[in-house]
């Protein structure tokens, strides 16, 4: 629980496409994709996922 609430003070994660239980545990908590990226921040052939409270207004 003490992990949860840490997460939730931030307004945003990045979470790598190829983990399903990641993005479905953040989607559960209420999260949505923003952005999509195809390779890594670095360049590496890593898909990311932006992920954002939808109650988040930017």
């Amino acid at each position: 629980m003490i992990r949860v609430c840490e997460v939730r003070r931030r307004e945003a994660v990045t979470v790598n496409k190829p983990n399903p239980q990641a993005v479905g545990l953040y989607r559960h908590m209420g999260v949505e994709v923003y952005r999509r990226i195809d390779c890594g921040e670095e360049g590496g052939p890593y898909p990311l996922l932006y992920m954002r409270w939808e109650n988040h207004r930017s």
